[in-house]
């Protein structure tokens, strides 16, 4: 098998799995934080602080989002 073959598979199952759980890693703290904004917001607690940081938690968290599903998608290509 020549370099090009090699490239042309595509990732190995370790590096998807490795990068899918930096996805999670990164993702997860997110999660939670908008989570327990929302929260305490239907608790009728607003901290115009929190909220601000929450609005760019949330801009972080779709940008994160929207680079996992191209990823994906590109993935998926690959093993087409």
């Amino acid at each position: 098998m020549s370099n090009s073959d090699a490239r042309s598979t595509g990732p190995g199952t370790g590096t998807l799995m490795a990068a899918m759980l930096g996805f999670v890693v990164v993702g997860a703290p997110m999660v939670y934080y908008l989570w327990s904004t929302v929260n305490e917001l239907l608790a009728g607690h607003f901290d115009a602080r929190r909220a601000g940081i929450s609005i760019i938690v949330l801009l972080i968290f779709l940008g994160l989002l929207s680079i996992l599903t191209r990823s994906i998608r590109r993935w998926e290509e690959r093993l087409h």
